[in-house]
């Protein structure tokens, strides 16, 4: 029996107040709901549910690179910064696959930071097509 596809991936937080809002607010992922009296936010993005987490222990902490795919990655880019996303570098052609275009830095995903997002996500990679 083999694995099927990934339903849902963790992403550890530090606020999630902080993080509904700019998951919500600026990046625009569905939300779902919050767990009441828990450190626990969820989110819909496509097929994937995305789970905020602040974690009980240092040990439980992830660490992950979301990528997310775009119409126009300009226009997005735009859309982000207009919304106070700090973008550490501009985007450019790092792979393509088909019609489809991966832009970011040298290490292969664009790095954003904002004061919404500071620790909370580590990269955003975005494709176009």
């Amino acid at each position: 029996m083999a694995l099927g596809p990934v339903a849902q991936i963790h992403v550890s937080v530090t606020d999630v107040d902080r993080s509904v809002g700019f998951y919500r607010d600026v990046l625009g992922i569905p939300f779902l709901f919050r767990v009441p009296g828990r450190p626990m936010a969820f989110f819909q993005s496509g097929d994937v549910r995305l789970y905020l987490g602040s974690p009980e222990s240092p040990e439980f902490t992830t660490r992950v690179a979301l990528y997310f795919r775009v119409d126009d990655i300009d226009a997005e880019v735009a859309r982000l910064s207009a919304a106070g996303v700090d973008f550490l570098d501009k985007p450019r052609v790092v792979h393509r696959d088909g019609a489809a275009e991966r832009r970011g830095t040298d290490q292969g995903a664009q790095r954003v930071r904002g004061d919404e997002c500071k620790c909370d996500l580590d990269y955003l990679d975005v494709m176009s097509g």
